[in-house]
């Protein structure tokens, strides 16, 4: 999937860079980079089922949080065909990054009630 799309937030439009490496870039309105997106496959013989393994969204001091932005990454992801899962909250330190900090537990929970997210394990 290597697609560009637009995101309105009250501080301008982002744009979401989907590219074929299993990562969405998010960049603020000057071309800063702001946030990320990466996932990977979790089983070789089903490649649409990806485990989300980071997601931030802090650039520019967080100013975009809250407006959307990771919602419609997720939105078109699974839109694109992907099921999109997100480790549960349990407190366990991971290698490969797909443990949930800050504020992940509660927006993986308002992401889960919509759909657009599973629980891995």
């Amino acid at each position: 999937m290597s697609e560009t799309f637009i995101q309105s937030t009250p501080h301008g439009d982002v744009t979401l860079e989907f590219d074929d490496d299993e990562q969405v870039i998010v960049w603020s309105p000057a071309g800063v980079k702001v946030g990320e997106l990466t996932h990977r496959e979790v089983d070789e013989d089903e490649p649409m089922v990806r485990l989300i393994t980071h997601i931030f969204l802090e650039g520019e001091g967080g100013r975009y949080q809250g407006a959307g932005v990771m919602k419609r990454a997720l939105v078109e992801l699974q839109a694109y065909g992907y099921r999109m899962l997100c480790r549960p909250d349990d407190g366990i330190s991971r290698d490969d990054g797909s443990h949930l900090t800050q504020d992940a537990p509660r927006f993986f929970a308002r992401m889960e009630s919509r759909g657009l997210v599973g629980r891995f394990g």
